[in-house]
């Protein structure tokens, strides 16, 4: 069964740069090989996905295209099926961020600091009471019941992965009436479930936040920490950081990552070069701030998706030595390129097998 077309879902196509609410490549692409195992295929032509903050896919697309695949299964969970099976690589590194965290609470925090990485559909906020820490999800105007039924989803799968919670402790909230019965989604979800609620949300007992994840590294957790901020700037507009959202968007589109030129940069946004270092020094930031974790990003994606030799990654990143990129990688995950491979490829996959 074919997709339409006008459907219009490429994950691996950049799409110009926008305000608008979107989805990254990585997320879009694992919904792409989740409905390809479901016998829904696209008509175009398979390259690879593109690592780099700025590569978004635009949010009424993914809608769009989940409620295609909806009709065209006639499935009305197929949000739901999607989320449970959603695996790392379609999180990026928000999901590593998440995942190599040593404690839950720090999850928590590192999913409020990088949830935008993945998607920007909707705004995450969390509540602690009667016991309970509750992450609530509130979707923008317009988005599905299949959107939202995906992202509490993966919420659900991705603490069960990490940290084992059991069924008695989790609990979910639907804001909307239920598309099946209340045991089909309890049967799926694997936990209590609950419709016509006030809000979207997953709730955890506040004794569970210092479960260590079973993916827990807190050296590479925190070298991560100390950049992957920096790449939030291509996918949200902040008011405090206008000029650096505006870099981070050249970089990996108009801008090579293997040259990094600043000063193509300054052309680009019609200001002097020492005009845009000021600017961005105000932002607290700086060209090679932003040029490096971009970098990162696309290596540590590249890599972890284990189809390009170390060489490419490197040359795609402007490191003509291995040698320069094994240094880098250090700087940036606090191990080596094969340790890193090691450690998280093995569960670094666009959907669970």
């Amino acid at each position: 069964m074919l997709i339409s077309p006008d459907a219009g879902l490429d994950p691996r196509r950049p799409c110009a740069p926008s305000d608008s609410p979107s989805v990254s490549g990585a997320y879009a692409e694992a919904l792409r090989t989740f409905l390809l195992k479901q016998g829904l295929a696209w008509p175009e032509p398979s390259r690879p996905v593109e690592a780099i903050p700025a590569h978004r896919v635009p949010g009424s697309t993914f809608v769009r295209v989940l409620d295609d695949a909806r009709r065209n299964l006639g499935d009305p969970l197929v949000g739901l099926h999607f989320g449970i099976r959603a695996g790392a690589a379609g999180y990026g590194l928000m999901g590593v961020a998440a995942a190599t965290a040593t404690s839950l609470r720090d999850t928590i925090r590192h999913l409020h600091r990088f949830a935008s990485l993945t998607s920007t559909l909707g705004d995450l906020s969390s509540t602690a009471q009667s016991g309970f820490v509750s992450l609530i999800w509130n979707p923008l105007p317009g988005v599905d019941t299949a959107v939202v039924e995906a992202t509490l989803a993966g919420w659900v799968s991705f603490a069960r992965h990490l940290v084992g919670a059991s069924a008695e402790e989790i609990g979910v909230t639907f804001a909307h009436r239920p598309c099946a019965t209340r045991q089909r989604y309890e049967q799926l979800l694997e936990c209590r479930v609950e419709f016509d609620a006030s809000t979207h949300s997953v709730s955890v007992p506040a004794d569970l936040l210092e479960a260590r994840p079973r993916l827990a590294d807190g050296n590479l957790n925190a070298a991560i920490g100390n950049w992957l901020h920096e790449c939030t700037a291509a996918v949200r507009p902040c008011p405090h950081r206008p000029t650096a959202r505006r870099v981070a968007l050249l970089l990996g589109t108009r801008i090579p990552l293997d040259t990094g030129d600043m000063n193509a940069a300054a052309d680009a946004l019609h200001v002097s070069t020492r005009t845009l270092q000021r600017r961005l020094s105000a932002e607290s930031t700086s060209f090679r701030q932003l040029l490096d974790a971009t970098r990162a990003h696309h290596a540590i994606v590249r890599l972890l998706r284990g189809r390009t030799p170390l060489m490419q990654v490197g040359v795609e990143v402007g490191f003509s030595e291995q040698s320069s990129l094994c240094r880098a990688f250090r700087r940036w995950t606090g191990c080596s390129p094969l340790s890193l491979r090691r450690q998280l490829g093995r569960v670094y996959h666009d959907v669970r097998r």
